[in-house]
């Protein structure tokens, strides 16, 4: 049974992940789903719950905050779910 309540999408792009608190800790990702409430990234890097991060993408920015970040082969899978979004 699906638990999700809005329906992903796969993905492939690249993107520049930001902790707004620590604008130093920053890297790029890719990433993998997208829907309406959220994105999942693939990092080099773990995150923490609760992260506020900014999402540099092609023609906009992404605003939300990190709601899990799992090991994944080498790398983390990193949830974020969407606050708002704001285009160059």
């Amino acid at each position: 049974m699906e638990r999700r309540a809005h329906e992903r999408h796969k993905v492939g792009f690249e993107t520049k992940i930001t902790v707004l608190d620590d604008l130093g800790h920053s890297a790029f990702g890719r990433a993998s789903d997208i829907s309406r409430s959220g994105i999942s990234v693939v990092l080099p890097l773990q995150l923490k719950a609760g992260d506020l991060v900014e999402l540099e993408l092609a023609d906009s920015f992404l605003y939300g905050h990190v709601v899990y970040s799992s090991p994944y082969t080498a790398l983390f899978r990193t949830g974020i779910t969407a606050i708002w979004t704001k285009r160059r």
